[in-house]
């Protein structure tokens, strides 16, 4: 487990140098509007994505038994899909680009969904290396397809392709990271190639949990886009733009943090299946364990956006430092709670997340609709924040009937470090950002400093227990 923990740190640290360095060059390169574009067309690559393939890896990774014949189903039926994506956004495209008042959409939409071709054979690929807890391998693979892909991407952009170096940032992983897993597991002499083979009855033996999860995949994916569109529609695409900078600040660390806890959560908590009870409360210390570290790293990083951003994108993007600040705070509150899904996913209770979904993405157009009424640009930002509330919020209510004391322990520990994490941020305010602060990077790294000293101070004297298990989780291999 230390070996995963350290391999998975590794991972996120070459994919947000990467993600972070091609953004920096690329954002010097194009204008806001460039951004809003590719956003608008990603977004709606994404909804059409959750249909190829990632419905299926939870479904295969959480099965107790799994067989030749489930992966071949599997690779059958995403591979069809992935055939069937392309010409949803051929057929789509001049709609999408009519509503959006933008016509480059009807173009690039097709070209962005070529390389969902990737999907079916990276869904395996990555659940095969969940349920053998090969988390080594799948680091090297998605951080070598991610480094990749930025490079490509950053060479694009130099030549005058901005719209495709920055479709190619976000796609090109897709189809590099299977054939990274097909080399590596070549040289580990294990099985390389799966035959795309149907066979009904192991669909529907997937399909139970399959369906519930492509919902809750769609759900979330549909989120992005409705929102981009909102935007678009209310504000214009030079704020949808803002927004696409700010996201890229704080996304890259969000779902890093989301997506290789998640894959050792899920494994770890799998062997709890059958009881329920300890399931939830495991569940529980997850995501006080997780929000020890993430609530004071993105949280610092609100405080440092102000400083951070300039360095990164440069001038003429300063309504996104506003937009990152608070989505940074959605992210302090996204991230822990997060966990509490992938523990009903590990129960077998993928429903829960689709509810979760549901329920956020209402809150988030509600928001919208309200702000723009009210002629409020905030709302824009503040939505994510409102969506990700009300889903942390039905987490813990669902945990309560399997762990009620654990719910209630969880959530007090949780005050103690938010407690400690606003007094931290409020401290580097007050010292580094008063009136007129100057200073670019190495005011940025006194930040840093100082805020990585006072933190664990903080921790210890408002919850020494958060304090202890951390350690015990961050220095005896994840147990705690």
């Amino acid at each position: 487990m230390r070996l995963s923990i350290g391999a998975s740190a590794i991972d996120v640290a070459l994919r947000l140098a990467a993600q972070m360095g091609s953004t920096v060059i690329i954002a010097r390169l194009l204008s806001p509007e460039d951004f809003g574009l590719a956003i608008l067309v990603l977004s709606v690559v994404g909804v059409i994505g959750a249909l190829v393939g990632l419905p299926f890896e939870e479904a295969l990774a959480q099965r107790r038994r799994l067989s030749t014949a489930h992966l071949e189903t599997t690779l059958f039926v995403s591979l069809l899909l992935a055939v069937g994506a392309v010409g949803i956004a051929f057929a789509s495209g001049p709609l999408l680009a009519y509503l959006a008042g933008i016509g480059a959409v009807a173009f690039w939409l097709p070209v962005a969904t070529l390389f969902l071709v990737g999907q079916g054979p990276g869904t395996i690929a990555r659940a095969l290396a969940r349920r053998h807890e090969r988390f080594v391998d799948l680091a090297i693979c998605q951080s070598v397809s991610t480094v990749v892909g930025c490079v490509v991407a950053v060479w694009f952009a130099v030549q005058g392709q901005g719209i495709l170096a920055l479709i190619l940032q976000r796609m090109l992983p897709i189809v590099l990271f299977p054939l990274l897993a097909m080399a590596l597991a070549a040289w580990h002499r294990r099985q390389v190639l799966v035959r795309p083979r149907w066979n009904r009855a192991r669909l529907d033996e997937l399909f139970r949990f399959s369906w519930i999860n492509l919902a809750d995949v769609g759900v979330d994916y549909a989120t992005p886009a409705v929102l981009t569109f909102l935007v678009n529609a209310h504000f214009g695409t030079a704020v949808l733009g803002q927004l696409n900078i700010a996201m890229r600040m704080v996304d890259p660390l969000r779902a890093a943090i989301g997506s290789v806890g998640h894959n050792i959560a899920f494994a770890m908590l799998m062997r709890m299946q059958g009881d329920p009870a300890k399931l939830g409360a495991a569940t529980a210390g997850v995501v006080v364990n997780v929000a020890a570290f993430s609530v004071p790293a993105f949280l610092g990083l609100a405080v440092c956006a102000p400083i951070l951003l300039p360095l990164l994108v440069g001038s003429g993007w300063d309504e996104a430092v506003p937009m990152a600040r608070i989505l940074c705070l959605m992210a302090a509150v996204s991230v822990p709670f997060r966990y509490f899904y992938s523990g009903y996913s590990a129960l077998g209770r993928p429903e829960y997340g689709l509810w979760g979904s549901l329920l956020g993405l209402a809150a988030m157009v509600l928001w919208i609709e309200f702000g723009a009424a009210a002629g409020a640009p905030g709302a824009v930002a503040t939505s994510l924040l409102v969506a990700e509330g009300v889903s942390a919020a039905l987490a813990v209510v669902l945990l309560l009937p399997l762990a009620r004391h654990a719910a209630g322990d969880a959530m007090i520990r949780m005050l103690r470090i938010w407690a400690a994490t606003v007094l931290m941020a409020s401290g580097l305010h007050w010292i580094f950002l008063g009136e007129n602060p100057q200073g670019g990077i190495e005011l940025l790294l006194a930040m840093i400093a100082t805020g990585m000293l006072l933190y664990p101070l903080l921790l210890l004297a408002f919850c020494r227990d958060c304090f202890d298990r951390l350690r015990i989780a961050m220095f005896s291999g994840g147990r705690s």
